[in-house]
């Protein structure tokens, strides 16, 4: 990664992840998911994660560098990647305080 690359302002991206399994199907690959979200919070990239009512999925708002980096990090997340879930990705402007 270059100098520039670290100096870039991230943008935020909102990923809602909605989990289309059986619960007996998804457990483990939920509990993955959540070990993801946690690392990537650990890497300082999430503002904002959790679950969604019902536990039937997540939302997550996190920086990336763009568009295809934000793509990126979602496919790689394990419900996505499983194809035990539906999402949609977009990008998140944060009103100003």
């Amino acid at each position: 990664m270059s100098l520039w690359d670290k100096m870039a302002p991230m943008a935020l991206y909102a990923v809602t992840i909605r989990i289309t399994a059986t619960p007996e199907q998804a457990g483990p690959a939920v509990q993955e998911q959540i070990a993801a979200l946690q690392e990537l919070e650990q890497a300082g990239r999430i503002r904002l994660a959790g679950r969604l009512e019902r536990e039937d999925g997540f939302l997550a708002i996190f920086q990336a560098k763009d568009l295809l980096d934000a793509r990126a990090t979602a496919e790689e997340f394990p419900l996505i990647e499983a194809g035990m879930a539906s999402w949609s990705l977009r990008l998140f402007e944060e009103l100003q305080k």
